[in-house]
């Protein structure tokens, strides 16, 4: 049966079910072929802005090929070949797909890397407009210092070639495991061009460069002379841009500092760095947002934390200020001192218990493996907190009050005291109201726990008697 009988006979079926006519479309057909891959590339960056980025370097490369007539007489005014972008694994002519199971998901997505396939018969032009980009720099110039463009291998690859690509996708793997991707806010013109350059050291013959503020945010660098920004891709959203930083404290710190107020942080930067100040002026008002720039003027610069002061955050500092002189505010919580650690951000624990006072918990406190054992103390560590403990005294009763004298003194030293009396008791006969005595044994009835008629003196009815609880 002929096609067009057999799409006539299903649109008349298909319209029967409130459906609409079935139209035949031509589609084009070709052999794709993957000519190009970028390892060091970010491989979850936003892959149709990378195709339009890559498609303005074709273009700008192929007007300077023809301009310098390096290209073919038929590739004069050629269109450039339609490409896209895919992820895969580049992988050896001998290796296996079942090495990769071995790996968790994170790596085994960042071993993938970003490929161009095209048709077969467009990969040659291609070719030739990728490596005079490669060459003229404009790669590194637009996707960061590290970004490489390469070829795959065939099956009919050698083992010299193999080694180097080893090594790169384990190399690509291990890049993306170090870095975080993130945004820059405030850009509305990333391409942006100005003269501009550092004056200091510079002959006045000599011209200033003229710069991208694309590349003004490449030069930007770490205390270790690194790069802060690895790669950036700006996205189709606006005043949004995608970066590549280290995975590093300092950078994302930086870059948060940056967002707070991004043409302020570049103006003074830039200006510490010896750039001349009408290039900062031109660059700031063609890329950033204008209503950032404009607010420059009110904005104060930290030179020693490199930050940006808002105006916002010096009128809460008056206000705050202001409310604390107030006559009526009470200062009952001292406020944490911001001199670098210079005072102790703790309470001192002895302020609020006596630790080395006798009735104190000092166990807790104190190593008891190093009171076990002095040979393993080591010469730095602290010394356990020890109790300091009280003499016993003999009370003389014709000098001093006795109950006085014992309200002064602690549980175990009255234990002590009373000790040292009995056993006085029983071998020498004391005075009366010396020290309490006690002929009969406490076991022996009631007998024992007569007093004497005294009232608080003599031997059974002394206050060291009452104190232990008689």
């Amino acid at each position: 049966m002929e096609t067009n009988y057999l799409l006539q006979a299903v649109s008349i079926e298909f319209n029967r079910v409130n459906g609409r006519t079935i139209r035949v479309k031509a589609c084009q057909s070709f052999n794709s072929f993957t000519p190009l891959m970028f390892p060091f590339l970010f491989n979850k960056a936003h892959l149709p802005s990378l195709i339009s980025q890559f498609r303005d370097l074709l273009l700008e490369a192929r007007q300077q090929m023809e301009q310098a007539q390096l290209l073919k007489v038929d590739d004069y005014n050629r269109p450039i070949p339609d490409f896209t972008l895919r992820t895969n694994v580049p992988r050896l002519p001998y290796q296996a797909n079942t090495k990769d199971k071995k790996f968790d998901l994170l790596t085994a997505e960042n071993k993938r890397v970003i490929h161009l396939e095209c048709c077969e018969t467009a990969a040659p032009f291609i070719l030739q407009l990728f490596h005079h980009v490669k060459s003229s720099g404009a790669m590194r110039r637009t996707f960061g210092k590290y970004v490489h463009v390469t070829g795959p291998l065939t099956f009919d690859a050698c083992g010299q070639d193999c080694a180097p690509l080893r090594r790169m996708v384990q190399l690509h793997t291990n890049f993306h495991n170090s870095v975080q991707l993130h945004t820059i806010n405030g850009i509305v013109d990333i391409t942006a061009s100005a003269t501009i350059g550092t004056v200091s050291g510079r002959q006045l013959s000599t011209p200033l460069p003229k710069m991208s503020f694309l590349e003004i945010l490449y030069s930007l660098c770490q205390p270790d002379k690194s790069p802060l920004f690895l790669s950036i891709f700006p996205c189709p959203s606006g005043t949004v841009v995608d970066c590549i930083i280290p995975n590093t404290a300092w950078a994302k710190t930086r870059l948060v500092q940056m967002n707070r107020h991004l043409p302020g942080y570049l103006k003074f930067h830039l200006k510490d760095l010896g750039y001349n100040h009408d290039g900062i002026v031109e660059i700031l008002n063609r890329a950033c947002d204008p209503d950032l720039t404009a607010t420059i003027s009110q904005l104060t610069w930290d030179n020693k934390n490199k930050v940006v002061i808002l105006p916002s955050e010096v009128q809460l500092e008056g206000n705050l200020d202001c409310m604390e002189q107030e006559p009526w505010m009470q200062s009952m919580v001292p406020l944490p001192d911001s001199n670098g650690g210079a005072k102790k951000f703790y309470n001192d624990p002895d302020h609020a218990f006596p630790l080395n006072s006798d009735l104190s918990v000092t166990t807790i406190h104190a190593k008891s493996k190093n009171l076990s054992n002095n040979d393993n103390v080591r010469p730095n560590s602290p010394s356990p907190v020890r109790s300091p403990s009280k003499e016993v005294v003999i009370i003389d009763p014709a000098t001093q009050d006795d109950v006085s004298t014992l309200s002064t003194m602690s549980k175990k030293d009255l234990i002590k005291l009373l000790l040292l009396n009995n056993h006085n008791t029983r071998t020498l006969s004391g005075t009366s109201g010396f020290a309490p005595t006690r002929e009969d044994s406490p076991h022996d009835g009631p007998q024992a726990a007569t007093t004497s008629p005294h009232g608080g003196s003599g031997p059974k009815g002394s206050p060291f008697a009452a104190a232990m609880g008689k």
